[in-house]
């Protein structure tokens, strides 16, 4: 079952890369953190430019990038954060 949190500030701590960016692949993330999975998420661009969502790790379309985050999550929860 998907649950979504439409109009919610992503409420994990982003891990990024040594600049501070968003990994590109899921794969380097991982290896970067030394983490599964179900620690990756994706973040996807909307047709809102103020809006973006983060998402499961295996979503390709709309990529803006990926983060990491210490807590896992469960492959079925979506974000939506408006700026």
């Amino acid at each position: 079952m998907v649950t979504y949190h439409d109009n919610t500030e992503f409420p994990f701590e982003e891990l990024r890369d040594d600049e501070g960016d968003f990994f590109q692949k899921v794969s380097l993330a991982m290896e970067h953190w030394d983490v599964d999975e179900a620690h990756v998420w994706s973040v996807l661009e909307t047709n809102d430019p103020e809006v973006w969502l983060y998402a499961p790790p295996h979503h390709f379309i709309n990529v803006i990038g990926y983060v990491v985050t210490k807590e896992k999550h469960d492959h079925d929860t979506y974000y939506e954060e408006r700026f």
